[in-house]
């Protein structure tokens, strides 16, 4: 369905773009959060449902304050607009898909000799679109394979400490200084088209010299 809130700006709207599948090194994330936990927002929550909004790089997705438009009224009191404070993260480093892919893995010796425990957890970024933000993006988290989610959180990775820490530092270096998020600024143009969008612009191109060269011959006569 499409985004039917109207207080949402048109260039989120999905409007049939499809997810991009790669980031770019040096693009921005954006992460809603309380004003006390903007220098490190991952600190105290759960790994599960770590919700960002991709900036783009060569076009730009989305600017930092559209992470705080609300696009579930039943949240929030049906507030439009949240008050919030926003985290700024930044690519560094991607694998050679162009994708964030991280992966750890740690080994509990054994007590008194007994067998060890070897357990892994991996980090990866997706572009997940969602019909009023185009530009939702998220974490995923999987423990030995299993992605966490909050049924299950608590019955895994949350009790392995190394590998919980190690998840929540990783993405923290992601963290940008606090002088850097004051003067951020982009002046990418936004990506505006999509493929319809394009053929709909050619059509009107396409007709407006139509009639341009109709004009001409009639002054001609």
């Amino acid at each position: 369905m499409p985004c039917s809130l109207h207080y949402i700006p048109k260039r989120l709207h999905a409007r049939g773009r499809q997810n991009i599948n790669k980031f770019y090194v040096g693009e921005y994330l954006f992460r809603r959060c309380e004003e006390a936990d903007k220098l490190n927002p991952f600190l105290k929550i759960s790994l599960v449902d770590l919700s960002v909004n991709r900036s783009g790089k060569r076009y730009k997705i989305s600017k930092p304050e559209d992470v705080l438009y609300n696009t579930n009224p039943q949240s929030y009191g049906g507030a439009e607009i949240l008050d919030l404070s926003i985290a700024f993260l930044k690519i560094s480093e991607l694998d050679k898909t162009d994708n964030y892919n991280k992966s750890y893995t740690h080994t509990k010796p054994g007590i008194n000799g007994g067998t060890s425990q070897t357990n892994t957890c991996k980090i990866l970024l997706k572009h997940k679109k969602e019909e009023c933000n185009y530009a939702h993006s998220a974490f995923e988290i999987y423990y030995d394979n299993t992605e966490q989610t909050f049924s299950n959180y608590s019955k895994l990775l949350q009790r392995n400490n190394p590998l919980k820490s190690w998840c929540k530092n990783e993405i923290a270096k992601m963290i940008v200084k606090e002088e850097v998020r004051l003067n951020w600024t982009d002046n990418l143009p936004f990506e505006n088209f999509t493929s319809d969008d394009s053929k709909l612009f050619s059509l009107v191109i396409l007709f407006t010299v139509s009639l341009l060269m109709v004009v001409t011959l009639l002054v001609k006569c």
